[in-house]
This record gives structure tokens, C-alpha cells and sequence, in this order.
């Protein structure tokens, strides 16, 4: 007569898990530690209202980046883009608008095109940072 000994198939997996689990928390554990991640972090903590996606592109292009504003809202404020300065390119929705079954205007899809947004300080071509920004009537 042979002993079989046979394996718990619960106790393997969850062996199996744990293994995982650890490997999920040394990894979590370097990310964190990570200046990818502080920096990404940062920048969706100033510019919370944007996407999380349009605040990598920002914290990619620019990352010391302040306050961001599309052309005509920094116009709106009183201020105006200083000639050459170079926009930070995100994802504006543009919805496609068309007609439903009864004849009501409706919004049919929505697709994505570049938009730029400009950050109150911007580099000149010698490192120093200038105003990118000028008053309006000063």
C-alpha cells in the first residue's frame, strides 16, 4: 500500500497569492519613492480640474509649470501671452454635434483635438525666467 500525499489546491493558491502580494508592495514601495511620481503628483495637485491624463502632458512639457490658461481665458483675465511663448499642448474635447430621430440638435460623438494652454512664467532662450504674461494697458 502507497501513501499518496496530496496538496492542498487552496493552500497552493493562496501561496501563490501572498507571492504576488508581496512582489504588488516592493514594487508599490519604489514607485513611491520614484521623482516620476512626486512630480506627477504635484502637478494633480495644482491643476486639479484638469484630467489626470492633460496633467501628465503638463507635468511632461512643463513641469515647473504654475498656473495654465488657454489664450483667450488669460485675454478674459486682463492679460496677454507674450509673443513666442511656447504653449503646453493637452486634449480639448471637441463634441460633434448633429440631428436626433425627432429633429433635436444633440451631441452624436466625441472626439479629442490638441489644445494649447500657456503657464504664467515661461523660459526665454537663455534659461532665465521672464513673465510670459504682460497687463493689459500697462
Amino acid at each position: 500500500m502507497t501513501t499518496e500525499t496530496t496538496t492542498n489546491p487552496t493552500t497552493a493558491h493562496l501561496a501563490k497569492i501572498d507571492q504576488w502580494m508581496q512582489r504588488l508592495a516592493d514594487e508599490t514601495d519604489q514607485a513611491a519613492q520614484g521623482a516620476e511620481l512626486t512630480r506627477y503628483l504635484t502637478t494633480l495637485s495644482r491643476f486639479y480640474t484638469y484630467s489626470a491624463h492633460n496633467c501628465a502632458l503638463i507635468a511632461m512639457q512643463r513641469p515647473d509649470a504654475t498656473r495654465v490658461a488657454g489664450y483667450r481665458a488669460w485675454q478674459a483675465l486682463g492679460r496677454h501671452v507674450v509673443k513666442g511663448a511656447k504653449g503646453i499642448a493637452i486634449l480639448c474635447p471637441a463634441p460633434i454635434k448633429g440631428k436626433t430621430d425627432a429633429g433635436d440638435d444633440a451631441v452624436i460623438a466625441l472626439r479629442f483635438r490638441t489644445g494649447y494652454v500657456f503657464d504664467t512664467l515661461s523660459r526665454d532662450s537663455v534659461g532665465c525666467r521672464r513673465a510670459a504674461l504682460v497687463c493689459a494697458g500697462y
